[in-house]
């Protein structure tokens, strides 16, 4: 599995989200059974750079 991970945020997370994510993604491929490899996109950003997109979603 590869996995391509951006932080954006400015907040800094005190422990090692990169090593969890491999894990959740690991575990899920493997309950999914899925005999491929994998490429995986994650971007950890916060309200700073999302630019209101879920109050814009919203009615």
């Amino acid at each position: 599995m590869t996995l391509q991970l951006e932080d954006e945020q400015v907040l800094k997370l005190p422990f090692d989200y990169e090593e969890l994510a491999r894990q959740v993604i690991d575990q899920v491929l493997d309950m999914e059974e899925c005999p491929y490899e994998s490429e995986v996109s994650l971007t950890l950003t916060d309200n700073t750079k999302t630019g209101g997109f879920s109050e814009a979603g919203r009615l």
